[in-house]
């Protein structure tokens, strides 16, 4: 049995002995541990707990050494000459089963010249090895922790030679993977060096007595899962292989190992302690220097002391620039480490940001400042690659980012590659670190329960280690990164010791951040400085859940508003509790990018590439390819941007919602308003320029800039804008429009003159009550009757056919043009939504009007003649299959305009409780999707040109654009998610025009109220019936929803919660009116 003490045990594997090193920060007694080594002395490396890593280097933070002061200016790795890329091409072999992997492959002179070629850093399955699976809580493999099964763990094979550098004969020399999916063993020139697990830190091995001089060989056997995939039970495509950097590190004879710079501001925030404290490697003599150089290089700090372990340095810096996500200030620490006789053997630069996090009485900030998180969560994710982020598609987030008023990230749920907290530090990013620990599939449901229920993977002593090793790795790799705020343990991997010693670990080594964890549920909330909740709704707060934590601690939503599909309704919400409540920090919104993977378009479906929103290529979700795994399908589908980066409507729904520029009316008549700086830290001229811009009707009749904007951070100014004098005719609508705009110095990222923000006051009401028609013929109107029909004819070759039995308009001809052929029918449905889709697992939302037609009967028929030669005609319908009775009124006038009056009655509803969700605080639960009519246009008509809010998509509780005139084509105004659903709504709209190439078509007007538009060329069924675009046919018409409103989206979760109570349609009656006129080409 190996010897074992307090801090370290030592496993002996048959072909060699290696030590495993793993301090806990929790005592574990011998006994248990003695007891657990024994049970599992026979299970492989990768199939026990025990074995986490061989023969590694302890972590570090993240640097490279440089050979020469101008490399080290450099900070680019590449041009080191200490440093060299293996990434690239590499010999590959692939097999289902660690039974079926060449045994030998890592002997020199294996023959490996059949073998594929694969590329460094990849994931095998997107290169066409093995199964992509998603799956968000189940684990692709039985669910019987520790064991991993042997006969289905795909093993990957990799080797390829590299030339060993002369001048590095006398060096020491490491080999880092910075990421592996899910374990693997390394050898160098036959010979066995190590093993690792955890996929998501760097594994690094001191290879020197390994290497030879001219060429070497690299041999590594990585398996598809192991026991650390019980820790990795994220909710992302389970994807493997060497997927990040592999590179050789040379060092000389003395170098650094660590380093680690703390910045600790006086009380007024203004001077800044430095404390550099080094541990030292390799020969302990010759001396180390350190200098601190500002961003325009200027000297600011230098020392130096002989070499020893440990060195330290500590100074104080008067006044630095302060490190922001608004000021992204980074100073540049040299370390240098020179012989006994003052020879240079290495430079290493380190990037320092000054700045404090702190929580004080339950409130978070940072450099005394209280602050909210704007924030997502963001998973590795590319289309083409996998798991595999380039620095064009980090950089493309972060512009994103900026553009979108977000600050923040939660690297859900794993850390993520170094040059992405590089980057965030360059931009200004607040980065919430979190460790790569989550074993769902044990948590569900018992992680809501504060004190009930244990999972075995967050309670059992042999997982501690793993635990430990996990948040150790991160927070050492990470710990000088100013972007770094805040640590997190992990998500959803239930509670218990395992915990417990992470987060003492923390607090012991790496204090300088508070620690966040969102399965930390007992009292006391003993695991967290944080308190985190995902999807709870609007209004919850720490205050609020005190009677069950037993503690106040700050309070944020590690993830809510799930922007699955057409989603995040009620975003304003959340963000007024938010910024009302002083111990709430925000949230992340889960989450950023869909995780689609680019596929062709199947050849049967080819025929639809270019049609509408169909593109050459699919964005696949769990279950494109057949296999055998458990999958859910497209819920990996949750991003406010898609795969391809196109941005969707909740993200410019969140982008309103987190402005930092608000702007409120003191007098409009008087033109004097209030503009609220909501930027932390800068002064709102440094951030925007402001602009103004008078409209009516649509149209821009005045416009200016704003010059007052000297408005220091959190504060408000009265600015007065010179607005010429009103005087509206009849019909007439003014609105003024504000907008702030990026200056050149808000980010290098954003143009400058990007729209960051904008405010909009109605400086006039609109009086529909009264809108006459708009004709000058007074021709009477004649009316024909059959059984089936009333037929009214005019002038102009007007005929208008109505159905007697539905009660709805069949035709519609003006002037030799069919501008409606196909029956009007009331439409209470629309496609369902992602957030919906749970209607398919049990009922809480009726889908009776799916079908609320069926069985209709018009009735009660009356025809008056009107003034002026129109005619009015009124019916009823019932609507038996829903207990409800619609009532149409039209008036039909002679130059061909028609006004409709569409009127709802409903089973009423009672609310009940006041509690819960709300859609079962009411006894009836049967609404209808949408209240309004669906009129299915001639195909030609595909120019849409509307008076309403814009451009993007709104609902009822996702409503935040502005009040304008916008134009484009029909398919222009679809929006691609995952799954056809509905999409593209207009809300607040006054009028609509349907129009073809030659200005031939319809407006609908609204009469009583703004309406809510949506136009598709795809019926409701054929969007319900398909799971991809390109599955869709398009319809022979434009299918025209001219609707009073409709249900809300939802936003807070995507399985049940549904929308808030004022999104429910809950009232008894509903009544609106509008008028379609048509328009010809001589208009």
């Amino acid at each position: 049995m190996p010897r074992l003490t307090e801090q370290t045990f030592t496993i002996m594997p048959i072909n060699r002995q290696f030590n495993y090193l793993i301090k806990i920060s929790t005592r574990i007694t011998a006994l248990i541990l003695l007891c657990a080594i024994d049970a599992l002395a026979e299970l492989p490396d990768w199939s026990n707990p025990e074995v986490i890593q061989i023969n590694t280097e302890a972590p570090h933070a993240t640097f490279f050494s440089y050979p020469s002061q101008a490399a080290a200016d450099s900070n680019d790795a590449s041009i080191s000459g200490h440093y060299h890329l293996l990434n690239g091409d590499w010999k590959f072999h692939w097999a289902a089963k660690p039974t079926d992997r060449p045994m030998d492959f890592f002997e020199t002179d294996f023959d490996d010249t059949e073998w594929d070629s694969i590329t460094v850093p990849s994931n095998w399955e997107i290169e066409g090895y093995g199964t992509a699976i998603y799956t968000n809580i189940r684990y692709p493999f039985p669910k019987d922790e520790p064991n991993i099964p042997a006969e289905d763990n795909p093993v990957g094979s990799y080797r390829r030679d590299f030339t060993l550098p002369d001048e590095w004969q006398d060096k020491q020399v490491s080999i880092t993977f910075d990421g592996v999916n899910s374990a693997f063993y390394l050898w160098v020139n036959g010979e066995q060096v190590g093993y690792s697990q955890g996929s998501r830190t760097p594994a690094e091995f001191n290879i020197t007595e390994f290497l030879k001089p001219g060429q070497n060989m690299i041999a590594v056997e990585v398996y598809r899962w192991c026991d650390g995939s019980y820790l990795e039970d994220q909710d992302f495509w389970r994807l493997s292989g060497i997927f990040r950097d592999v590179y050789l590190h040379a060092r000389p004879e003395t170098y650094l190992r660590d380093i680690r710079i703390v910045t600790d501001l006086d009380a007024a925030y203004i001077d800044s302690e430095l404390i550099i404290d080094l541990e030292m490697a390799g020969r302990q003599s010759g001396s180390v220097e350190v200098t601190l150089k500002d961003a325009s290089g200027q000297l600011i700090y230098a020392d130096k002391a002989g070499v020893s372990e440990k060195v330290a340095f500590q100074t104080m810096i008067n006044s630095p620039y302060k490190w922001t996500n608004e000021t992204p200030y980074l100073y540049t620490l040299y370390v240098r480490i020179k012989d006994k006789k003052g020879k240079l053997l290495e430079i290493v630069p380190q990037r320092v940001g000054f700045r404090e996090v702190e929580v004080e009485k339950n409130i978070f900030r940072i450099n005394g400042v209280a602050l909210k998180l704007k924030g997502v969560n963001r998973h590795e994710h590319h289309p083409e690659l996998g798991q595999i982020v380039t620095r064009e598609s980090i950089l493309r987030d972060i512009q994103l980012f900026k553009e979108n008023n977000i600050n923040a990230v939660r690297t859900a749920h794993y850390p993520n590659i170094p040059l992405f907290y590089d980057l965030c530090d360059a931009h200004g990013i607040w980065v919430l670190d979190e460790a790569n620990v989550e074993s769902h599939a044990y948590s569900t449901p018992n992680w809501y329960n504060y004190d009930h229920g244990k999972n075995p993977i967050s309670n059992k002593p042999i997982w501690m280690a793993s635990h430990v090793n996990r948040v150790r790795r991160m927070a050492a790799r990470d710990k000088n990164h100013p972007s770094v705020i805040m640590w997190s343990l992990g998500n959803e991997a239930g509670t218990g010791p395992n915990h417990d010693a992470g987060y003492a670990l923390l607090k012991a080594e790496y204090p300088t951040r508070p620690v966040q964890y969102q399965g930390e549920y007992r009292k006391g909330l003993p695991a967290t400085d944080i308190q985190s909740q995902m999807y709870a709704p609007p209004g919850t707060s720490s205050e609020k859940h005190k009677h069950l934590s037993g503690v106040l601690k700050p309070y944020v939503l590690c993830e809510y508003s799930h922007a699955m599909g057409n989603s995040n309704g009620n975003l304003k919400e959340y963000w007024d509790h938010i910024y009302a409540t002083p111990s709430h920090l925000g949230g992340f919104v889960w989450d950023w990018m869909d995780q689609g993977l680019k596929k062709p378009v199947p050849d049967a479906f080819k025929k639809n590439i270019g049609v509408g929103p169909v593109k050459d290529y699919a964005l696949a979700y769990g279950g494109w390819e057949k296999h055998n795994y458990p999958t859910d399908r497209n819920f990996c589908m949750n991003g406010l941007i898609s795969s391809d980066w196109q941005t969707r409507p909740g993200l410019h729904a969140l982008k309103k919602v987190l402005e930092y520029v608000t702007v409120d009316s003191v007098s409009l008549e008087e033109g004097r308003f209030n503009i609220h700086n909501r930027y932390d830290y800068e002064n709102l001229m440094n951030m925007v320029s402001g602009q103004w811009s008078l409209i009516c009707n649509g149209e821009t009749i005045a416009e200016g800039r704003l010059n007052k904007l000297d408005i220091p951070a959190k504060q408000s100014a009265e600015v007065h804008i010179p607005l010429p004098q009103v005087d509206p005719s009849p019909g007439d609508e003014f609105f003024l429009t504000i907008t702030f705009h990026a200056t050149p110095e808000y980010s290098p990222l954003v143009q400058a003159g990007h729209e960051l923000a904008f405010s909009q006051f109605a400086l006039t009401h609109l009086n529909r009550e009264s809108m006459p028609a708009e004709t000058e013929d007074n021709r009477p109107l004649t009316l024909e009757e059959n059984e089936e029909s009333l037929t009214i004819r005019g002038a102009n070759g007007l005929e208008i056919l109505l159905n007697k039995r539905s009660g709805h308009i069949e035709k519609y001809i003006l002037q030799g043009n069919t501008l409606i052929d196909q029956p009007v029918q009331l439409e209470f449905w629309r496609a369902i939504i992602d957030n919906e889709r749970v209607l398919k697992k049990h009922p809480l939302i009726p889908t009776d009007w799916r079908e609320a037609q069926k069985n209709s009967q018009a009735t009660n028929y009356k025809s008056t003649q009107t003034d002026g030669g129109g005619l009015h005609i009124a019916v009823t319908i019932e609507l038996p299959q829903v207990t409800s009775t619609a009532r149409l009124k039209y008036v039909f006038y002679p130059n061909g305009e028609i006004d409709i009056e569409m009127a709802l009655e409903m089973p009423p509803t009672t609310k009940i409780k006041t509690d819960g969700r709300p859609c079962d605080r009411f006894d009836n639960r049967s609404r209808p999707r949408r209240i309004g009519m669906e009129f299915r246009l001639p195909k030609s008509l595909q120019n849409m040109r509307w008076y309403g809010q814009g451009p993007h998509a709104t609902y009822i509780d996702r409503n935040y654009e502005r009040i304008g005139l916008f134009s484009g084509t029909v398919d222009e105004q679809w929006v691609e998610y995952s799954k056809p659903q509905d999409n593209s709504n207009k809300s607040d709209v006054r009028w609509v025009e349907f129009t073809d190439e030659a200005a031939n078509g319809l407006r609908f007007k609204a009469i009583s109220e703004p309406m809510s538009v949506t136009a598709k060329n795809y019926s409701i069924t054929t969007m319900e019936a398909a799971d991809y675009s390109f599955e869709m046919d398009r319809s022979e018409h434009v299918h025209v929803h001219i609707d009073h409103t409709q249900f809300g989206l939802a936003g807070v979760d995507s399985w049940g919660y549904g929308p808030l109570e004022d999104y429910l349609l809950t009232d008894h009656n509903y009544q609106y009116s509008y008028r379609i006129q048509p328009l010809t080409s001589g208009e």
